[in-house]
């Protein structure tokens, strides 16, 4: 079986190539792209099939969908691109217009003082060398003098790495600004730092100058995993907020080709991210992701006997580490995490045969094909439990008898566990649409959770990671019993939901407990049994 294909958890066949958008010709793109969607956009090439996607019945009672992944993800999903940049902030690296109002902030923000620590990260981003800013705050007006100062400095006054410092500004005022809530003006200041490296910088390769302020400086191999750490930690926050009840209007900006809503962002910044962290670790193949791999631009694989591309085993990107630095995730679980997220905008939209695919690639990164040696526990439990975080369509049991409407579980993941997570996921997007083929691939995407945690906690059970991999298991239960309900066998699924609720309630996972006995009550009330 095709490693694409979500019928059955196969692991020997390998997938077709994870081939990315906005470089192949309009005359090879796929006639499925949405109509909405343009270069950003993964559905049109990340299959060469893609049928008809089928959207889920809208809600219809009072059982509603949990959010809670979202917001717990954005905990700590990318929040190594918020370290405190330690080296810069040696206050002797910085020239005196910038060192009186950095060591202000510093102090202010240690201290809690954040309204002061904001004017003076501002200061601070107003005396250094940057243009006037693409997004100006009129909460804090910009003086004429800062602005003049900041033009009399140049990136040679800030060797080395100018652009690291001056990023690392904006990063770290994001992160105090995220700290107290306020997510859209935390986008906005991580949105001008990216703009430092200028239009479409995941495009740029080491050494290329970088247009703008910069003046010609050299793209370094850091910068360009700083612009990949901003592309995934943006996609990220742009995700969060989309997923709000109230949405904030989205940040005007200059360029008349932006995105004009969150999801929209969020899908543009996902999809740069995957495709420059796949550009770097498949360069080694040769002809980087212009010619070669067939996984970064759309193309056709390479001409050079290379063969198909298949993420897991070709990818050259370094195995996760509990610590990843400032610059953000850009390792193996970082792009299973990105291509989770941006799973989760196509199963937004009913596109789960396409979210289905990222999800598959995110797996076969965790769990490389033919591997020889186990990955860490951490990565098995993210891959296993991202089989049961995408929305299920309302059962019709559920519909028919009680009228009410046992959405999906929405698993507040941990972030350090990718693989469970993964199989838990594609069990829900195997279930579009829902036909007996169907709910037998996405029980079976359940189970292979289950087996997968089960192993991860027998091989490792001193292992902080076994935390995700025991909250996994009480989702995979939980899905299990959609399924039994669904299928019309309340008695399987009254035992399936109380196997989830034991198992979240021995873990103390609150918001697992509450659904499954929600959804213990729910099949009660339907089957009239006890």
């Amino acid at each position: 079986m095709c490693r694409g294909d979500t019928s059955q958890p196969d692991d020997s066949t390998p997938c077709p190539s994870l081939r990315l958008p906005d470089t192949s010709p309009p005359h090879l793109q796929d006639q499925c792209r949405p109509r909405h969607g343009d270069q950003y956009t993964f559905s049109g090439t990340i299959k060469q099939q893609c049928p008809e996607p089928t959207s889920p019945p809208p809600s219809q009672g009072r059982f509603r969908i949990s959010h809670l992944f979202l917001g717990l993800a954005g905990v700590g999903l990318f929040v190594t691109i918020y370290g405190l940049l330690e080296y810069y902030y040696a206050l002797s690296t910085w020239p005196e217009p910038i060192r009186t109002p950095l060591k202000q902030a510093l102090k202010a923000k240690n201290r809690g003082d954040v309204d002061r620590a904001e004017v003076s990260f501002r200061q601070q981003v107003s005396s250094s060398p940057l243009a006037p800013r693409p997004m100006p705050h009129p909460d804090v007006p910009l003086k004429e003098e800062a602005i003049d100062a900041a033009l009399t400095l140049q990136p040679s006054q800030l060797q080395p790495d100018p652009l690291l410092k001056v990023s690392g500004i904006y990063i770290s005022l994001a992160s105090m600004l995220e700290g107290e809530g306020r997510v859209v003006d935390a986008y906005k200041e991580l949105l001008t730092a990216l703009s430092l490296y200028g239009k479409n910088p995941t495009d740029l390769d080491p050494g290329a100058a970088v247009p703008g302020w910069a003046r010609g400086e050299a793209l370094s191999p850091l910068d360009r995993l700083r612009v990949i750490g901003l592309e995934q930690k943006l996609g990220q926050l742009a995700l969060d907020i989309s997923s709000r009840r109230s949405l904030p209007p989205y940040p005007l900006v200059p360029d008349p080709n932006g995105p004009t809503g969150w999801e929209e962002a969020a899908e543009r910044h996902l999809s740069a991210a995957i495709k420059a962290m796949l550009k770097l670790g498949l360069a080694h193949r040769g002809g980087g992701a212009s010619g070669g791999t067939g996984a970064a631009d759309g193309t056709s694989s390479s001409k050079e006997s290379h063969g198909q591309v298949v993420v897991g085993r070709d990818l050259a990107l370094p195995d996760s580490t509990d610590e990843s630095g400032d610059t953000g995730r850009v390792d193996k679980r970082g792009l299973g995490m990105t291509m989770e997220h941006l799973a989760e905008i196509y199963a937004r939209k009913g596109q789960y045969d396409v979210a289905g695919q990222l999800l598959l690639q995110a797996v076969s990164t965790l769990l490389p094909p033919q591997s020889q040696q186990a990955p860490p526990v951490r990565d098995r439990c993210q891959a296993a439990m991202t089989r049961t975080l995408a929305p299920l369509s309302t059962p019709p049991s559920a519909q028919a008898q009680s009228g009410t409407h046992p959405g999906p579980f929405r698993f507040p993941f941990a972030p350090a566990n990718v693989l469970i997570q993964l199989m838990t996921t594609i069990s829900s997007h195997a279930l579009h649409p829902r036909t007996p083929q169907a709910i037998k691939a996405s029980r079976s995407w359940s189970i292979r959770a289950l087996e997968v945690a089960g192993s991860a906690m027998d091989e490792s059970p001193s292992d902080p990671a076994c935390g995700a991999c025991a909250q996994a298991k009480s989702v995979a239960f939980y899905n299990l019993g959609m399924l039994s309900e669904i299928e019309g066998d309340f008695a399987g699924a009254l035992q399936q939901f109380r196997s989830a609720a034991e198992s979240a309630k021995t873990i103390g996972f609150r918001e697992g407990q509450r659904e499954a006995v929600q959804a213990i009550n729910r099949v009660q009330n339907s089957s009239g049994s006890s």
